[in-house]
């Protein structure tokens, strides 16, 4: 069916086009396409989802031209589309090629559509059929055709439809809450407030952002999680452990902040049953198995419908009609995430896509019984099965471009819902030590595992949120891409001849974390770690023959975690001597000593191994506090780390034993892939990726049909 014509801004992912004055945007920044490309778009605009025949596009643009000049013209000018929206022929987001036919927008398109002019029918004639019997039969017999025609023809696929409604600079955390006139969702703390605990709001119609009045209850970690059956009070869970596990459950009255203890339950995350009478919750950590528990919904009569062992229970739901339970598994052995269900009584455990091999978990259920899922970033939707089809269900893919949401999701009475959208970008920046502030480094290109090479002269790091990995001069100069897509890669290590990149990759999305090797100037990329370990953070050792390296890496194993030693010649590994429970190696500048993070279940202490004494030693530790991101000073008489308890840069004088607090730096300020990165400039000064999302709420509107 042909697509209204559209007027004004056009806008889908980070695009917005100008039709009037042929202007096209990203990030509002002008991006220049000549005028026949320019036309073509817009034509495929106005046809969004619908195939354009290579020859209405000659009629339309190129009319009057020979058909052999038209094809190169047709061809220059939708390469030259795809290179302004970073769009490729193999994998589109945005413009589809369909062979020996044309192309076709398969992005969804935010714009204001022209009314289309509706004539009025003229009204026909009566007229009495002669054999009322014959022609009732006749009747009954094409309906019953047509019936079957039309049941066994292919279904227009469900689709979704989003706009923005904020354009502030606040962070916000899914799940956005609706009451019928409001939004509610969480944004990080102020710099140096007692509580870690703001809620915003902001009208349906949207608008700026204005805090919620509350009275938060102790934490100081908490996640919002949906509103409770009577709308006027939100539900939240209040944890003492960044680990968000074994939080104390609480509902936050809109109308006064005043808030109220849910009984005695300690859980991950909960959820109302549709008729409000149950509370469906989560327990157990990474370390424990994970359980599924339902109780009343004043927190009475707890039970337990399900205990996993080896994996973890994310985000369940109920189906709107309560007789069944979604919820997402987590692999701990490998950290893959895929969508379950049960029934409401605990049993029928089944997996939803057998044949998926992606991560994804459930989002939410729209109110006539539409499973929506989100893997990496875009929404799904899962379709039942028609009249004689067998299988599983169909999954239809509903949301491309580059924003990315992120689940859950809740619906009231309608097809409408809200979410988070995140367009991932950041700032590479240093704090400059002597003006006492932080600047753009490198051009504050979005980049991240910045290292530099032992002679200062160039650098290595991660696009962000590309993941591909360069190297080029400190300067800016001889850029030099290392990897590609589908690879991801991390934490790129130089070796200490400066010759080789050692890092970390996924070779494709559904594969595990591996250590590969590639020369700094450039060519093939080749395994260095065993096929089936997830490795994560390598390290050289000072003869440039031997790494060392975390393993497994993944937070929910079961297995425990020891540092490895590789030899790269021979490919042997080897456990490295009274590593239990450590990760983040780091060889200190003089190659004289290991420093390592021990892995507990609420701290990370640094230990020191000197390699001329043979044992491990721990230092003292300053208090309570998560360490992360260990870096040796360039003279190798500290070692500096981020404390995530603290939210400070943290500095170990090896020598005095002695930790001293730097600066002040919230983690919601950095990101990453993994959510934040830390490093050193040669002359020891903070590197970070500072978070530059933009993160905006949109109202999203599901079309079964």
């Amino acid at each position: 069916m042909p697509q209204p014509q559209l007027t004004g801004v056009i806008r889908f992912g980070v695009f917005e086009v100008e039709p009037q004055t042929g202007i096209l945007r990203k990030h509002g920044v002008r991006i220049r396409l000549q005028e026949q490309p320019f036309r073509v778009l817009l034509i495929l605009l106005e046809r969004r989802g619908d195939a354009v025949t290579r020859e209405e596009l000659h009629q339309k643009v190129w009319e009057g031209t020979a058909f052999g000049d038209f094809d190169h013209s047709l061809n220059i000018a939708i390469n030259k589309i795809r290179e302004a929206l970073g769009d490729s022929a193999e994998t589109p987001r945005f413009v589809e090629t369909l062979p020996r036919r044309g192309y076709r927008f398969i992005a969804p398109v935010e714009g204001t559509a022209a009314p289309a002019a509706v004539s009025a029918p003229a009204p026909a004639k009566a007229r009495m059929p002669r054999w009322i019997p014959l022609a009732g039969v006749a009747l009954i017999s094409v309906f019953l055709l047509a019936a079957v025609v039309v049941w066994t023809l292919p279904s227009a696929p469900p689709r979704l439809e989003w706009r923005r409604l904020t354009n502030d600079s606040s962070a916000k955390f899914a799940p956005v809450l609706y009451d019928g006139a409001r939004l509610y969702f969480r944004t990080p703390a102020a710099q140096g407030a007692a509580q870690g605990l703001r809620i915003l709001q902001v009208p349906v119609s949207g608008g700026e952002p204005t805090e919620l009045p509350i009275v938060p209850p102790p934490g100081p970690y908490y996640q919002l999680l949906e509103l409770t059956p009577n709308g006027q009070e939100l539900l939240l869970a209040a944890y003492d452990s960044g680990s968000l596990e074994g939080g104390a459950l609480w509902t936050l009255r809109i109308a006064d902040g005043s808030r109220r203890r849910i009984g005695s339950l300690l859980a991950g995350v909960a959820t109302y049953s549709p008729d409000g009478k149950r509370i469906l919750f989560t327990a157990g950590g990474w370390r424990t198995p994970g359980s599924l528990w339902v109780a009343a919904s004043d927190g009475s009569n707890a039970r337990q419908l399900l205990e996993l062992k080896g994996l973890a229970i994310w985000r369940p739901s109920w189906s709107p009609d309560g007789r069944g339970i979604v919820f997402g598994e987590v692999n701990r052995a490998t950290d893959d995430v895929t969508a379950w269900a049960i029934d409401a009584d605990g049993k029928g455990l089944r997996r939803l896509c057998p044949d998926w091999a992606e991560g994804h978990q459930p989002a939410g259920w729209t109110p006539d019984g539409h499973l929506l899922l989100v893997s990496r970033g875009q929404f799904w939707v899962l379709q039942q099965q028609r009249f004689l089809e067998r299988g599983h269900p169909q999954r239809i893919q509903l949301s491309f471009g580059d924003t990315q949401f992120s689940g859950p999701v809740h619906f009231r009475d309608s097809h409408t819902f809200y979410g988070v959208g995140t367009t991932p970008l950041g700032q590479l920046q240093r704090f400059d030590t002597r003006a006492h502030k932080w600047e753009p480094h490198l051009g504050g290109i979005s980049a991240e595992s910045v290292e530099y090479s032992k002679d200062r002269k160039s650098v290595v790091y991660t696009t962000y949120p590309e993941g591909e990995l360069w190297v080029r001069r400190a300067d800016g100069s001889r850029p030099v891409q290392l990897t590609k897509a589908p690879m991801q890669a991390n934490i790129g290590r130089w070796s200490p001849d400066d010759r080789v990149i050692a890092f970390t990759a996924q070779s494709a999305p559904d594969q595990p974390w591996r250590m590969y090797l590639v020369d700094a100037a450039g060519g093939s990329v080749r395994a260095a770690s065993p096929k089936e370990w997830r490795v994560g953070d390598p390290a050289w050792m000072p003869d440039g023959k031997k790494m060392v390296f975390a393993a497994p890496t993944n937070m929910a194993s079961t297995e425990e975690q020891y540092l490895w030693l590789l030899d790269i010649a021979t490919g042997e590994v080897t456990k490295f001597p009274g590593s239990e429970g450590l990760y983040s190696p780091r060889v200190s500048p003089d190659g004289s000593t290991l420093a390592a993070l021990i892995s507990t279940a609420e701290e990370g202490e640094l230990t020191f191994y000197r390699f001329s004494e043979g044992v491990w030693k721990k230092p003292p530790h300053p208090g309570p506090e998560v360490s992360d991101w260990p870096s040796w000073s360039h003279d190798g008489l500290s070692i500096y780390y981020y404390d995530t308890r603290r939210s400070a840069i943290m500095r170990f004088h090896v020598r005095e034993n002695r930790h001293e607090e730097i600066l002040q730096l919230k983690m919601e300020e950095m990101t990453g892939l993994i959510g934040s990165w830390f490093n050193l400039t040669p002359d020891d000064e903070p590197m970070i990726l500072r978070r530059r999302d933009i993160e905006q709420i949109y109202t999203l509107d599901f079309k079964s049909r």
